[in-house]
């Protein structure tokens, strides 16, 4: 070999081990190398969501007391929307019971506003009973003046005191 031929080959040499070592580097990078392992996550497990709650019942609305005039048991066309309301408000809760108390003043013997006041309470169960709503779920009671809303001796607490009052049970 000559000279010039060493003096070739050293620099293709030079190159060439270069670009070899290069090469062979990055192949062992990329081949000879452990790779990092792959982390395998699990496939997501259908998680069925808990159960929805129970439907709220509606609230036991504030029914408004039937309010009566003196010595007797007639429903006053006020009175009735009153009691529509109530009958709504019964016919969208089926399991609902109501009570009906039926009250008078003190002007009365106490078994005449004993009776006085059942009778009330039944004309507010029969107008319920006639807008559908099932006998069976009204209970009705008579406590004459008993139990006094508004003590007093003249009309505005006479006034308050006949009355049914309604009442959904628990």
């Amino acid at each position: 070999m000559t000279a010039k031929t060493r003096e070739l080959q050293g620099t293709k040499g030079a190159a060439s081990v270069a670009w070899r070592g290069s090469v062979l580097g990055s192949v062992l990078l990329l081949a000879g190398c452990p790779k990092k392992p792959e982390v395998m996550t699990p496939a997501p497990v259908a998680v069925a969501p808990p159960p929805a709650p129970p439907a709220p019942k509606a609230a036991a609305p504030q029914l408004k007391a039937v309010f009566f005039d003196f010595n007797k048991a007639d429903l006053r066309p006020g009175d009735r929307q009153n009691l529509d309301e109530a009958i709504r408000w019964l016919k969208a809760n089926s399991e609902a019971r109501i009570s009906l108390d039926g009250y008078a003043d003190d002007r009365g013997t106490p078994p005449y506003n004993l009776n006085l006041s059942e009778r009330r309470a039944i004309v507010v169960r029969d107008y319920l009973v006639a807008g559908g709503i099932d006998a069976k779920r009204i209970s009705t009671t008579g406590s004459g003046e008993t139990r006094a809303f508004a003590p007093g001796n003249d009309e505005a607490a006479w006034q308050l005191n006949r009355r049914v009052d309604l009442t959904v049970k628990p």
